[in-house]
């Protein structure tokens, strides 16, 4: 009997550049004020975390504030991820206010293909991470509730990157999208907004979440962009980064070890976005399925190059309900959500993290190996913002929590961003061994002529005191000042 899914969230990591480094700041006022900010969470000097919705950003009242305008659910979502912060990084870290956390308006999105196994449209959530050296972590929190979805169905939707959805989106997306895109105003003048301003468009979630990343770079940080480009030419890194993150809650029954070995092809499926999840040699899947990162016998995560995975077994949820007592059915749903939130915290801010690493270093990696610095004060502009970005890598440091610690090492082997790391440090180190090679070069060549102009000068002042005509001095001095250059020529030090 096949297995079904009945409660699954499936979360899409995007991470960008934004041109340059910025202050977090003043990028989210410029978004709020572009209408597309539900919440916001910061960190004080303390290292205390703060949470503000839309209304207090905006300055608006109740009376004035449009209906779903503040999402109570996003509000907690964004508390608990200000605790989960807190719990990853010590005081001192967060008191340097390098990143805060935007809560963006989401949207409803329903699986083409899957309108029986996933019959109603889902609510997507959309949050943004603004880091001060000029990157951003967007994500997309698709909630699949109610839904009875097969093993090898969930391994078909991660495995194409072109399966269809519809999406209830915010208008100013796509048309902020169509200003740089000429070919896409037609289409778009095509589309009609429904009672709630809303309009429905079919894509995928990748294009979706290029939607917020470029209105993000547009509203947010560069400005003014005429065409896609423009936009491009203004980035340090034009592409952008996506990774899945598949959770699965009430799974396994009694035993989720059980669980994942008769699922070990599927699960393997997914990690891999393998569509051919059953053709796969045993030695591969295995190796994929040896690393339970989980510190509790009744959870399971892995770490992949591509996609990570949680599940939750049934007796999760029995452990909150009896803690819980005799709370009100009313209430108790909410309270076990944002309670599988704060477990499912654990896994994605920390991938977030790590794509925030690796975003930094491919884009130094490629401006490395791609700019030509021509001076000595280029090469100090660019080593300060990689100390910028190197820091996040190496915020290892500053996780007390020691299961965070060894994901993130883990995750840092399994995505490849050590050897990214290494390929940024050789590359910089054999670029600053260039210029300080053209600087001596520089330098030696500052002091021939400085040598040579002196000598000239030796020469005319001798020829001047045995009384020879001045026109004659002049051409002795020069013959001299350019036979001196002539042989730094040809021995190649100028």
């Amino acid at each position: 009997m096949a297995t079904r899914l009945h409660d699954l969230d499936l979360v899409w990591v995007f991470s960008f550049d934004l041109g340059r480094p910025c202050d977090p700041e003043e990028v989210a006022d410029r978004l709020v004020k572009s209408g597309v900010v539900h919440g916001k969470l910061s960190f004080d000097k303390s290292g205390r975390a703060i949470v503000a919705c839309q209304d207090a950003l905006t300055n608006r009242t109740s009376a004035e504030s449009s209906a779903g305008s503040s999402p109570d659910r996003e509000m907690d979502v964004l508390q608990i991820m200000g605790e989960e912060d807190s719990t990853l990084f010590y005081q001192e870290f967060l008191a340097g206010r390098r990143y805060l956390r935007l809560c963006l308006r989401g949207f409803d999105v329903s699986f083409q293909g899957f309108q029986t196994e996933i019959p109603e449209s889902s609510k997507a959530e959309v949050y943004l991470l603004i880091h001060s050296s000029g990157f951003a972590i967007l994500t997309i929190w698709v909630l699949l509730r109610r839904i009875s979805l097969e093993m090898t169905d969930l391994v078909g939707v991660l495995a194409s990157r072109d399966l269809a959805v519809i999406c209830r989106l915010w208008p100013h997306l796509p048309e902020e999208h169509a200003k740089l895109v000429p070919a896409e105003r037609e289409a778009l003048t095509r589309v009609r907004s429904d009672s709630n301003g809303l309009i429905s468009i079919t894509t995928n979630i990748e294009n979706i979440g290029k939607l917020y990343m470029l209105f993000v770079q547009a509203k947010g940080v560069l400005g003014e962009i005429q065409s896609i480009e423009q936009l491009n030419t203004s980035l340090r890194y034009p592409p952008a980064g996506v990774y899945p993150i598949v959770i699965m809650r009430n799974i396994g029954g009694h035993n989720l070890l059980h669980f994942i070995g008769r699922h070990r092809l599927e699960l393997h499926g997914i990690l891999a976005k393998e569509r051919f999840w059953d053709w796969v040699d045993k030695r591969w899947v295995d190796d994929a399925l040896r690393h339970n990162l989980s510190w509790r016998n009744d959870w399971a995560v892995f770490i992949g190059p591509s996609v990570s995975m949680m599940l939750l077994a049934p007796s999760v949820r029995g452990r909150f309900v009896r803690i819980w007592g005799k709370t009100p059915q009313s209430d108790l749903g909410q309270l076990l959500e944002m309670q599988y939130r704060q477990i499912d915290m654990d896994l994605v801010n920390l991938v977030e993290g790590l794509c925030l690493q690796s975003i930094m270093l491919r884009t130094y990696d490629f401006m490395l190996s791609t700019r030509s610095l021509s001076s000595t004060l280029e090469l100090l502009d660019l080593r300060a913002s990689l100390s910028r970005g190197l820091d996040e890598y190496y915020d290892v440091r500053v996780r007390p929590h020691l299961t965070a610690r060894e994901w993130t090492r883990y995750g840092q082997e399994v995505m490849g961003i050590n050897k990214l790391h290494d390929s940024v440090r050789d590359r910089f180190l054999l670029l600053e061994s260039n210029l300080r090679a053209r600087y001596e070069t520089r330098v030696d060549q500052l002091l021939i002529f400085l040598t040579a102009l002196f000598g000239a000068t030796q020469v005319w002042q001798l020829a001047g005191f045995f009384g020879l005509p001045a026109s004659l001095c002049v051409i002795v001095s020069l013959l001299i000042l350019a036979s001196v250059l002539i042989v730094a020529r040809i021995m190649k030090v100028v």
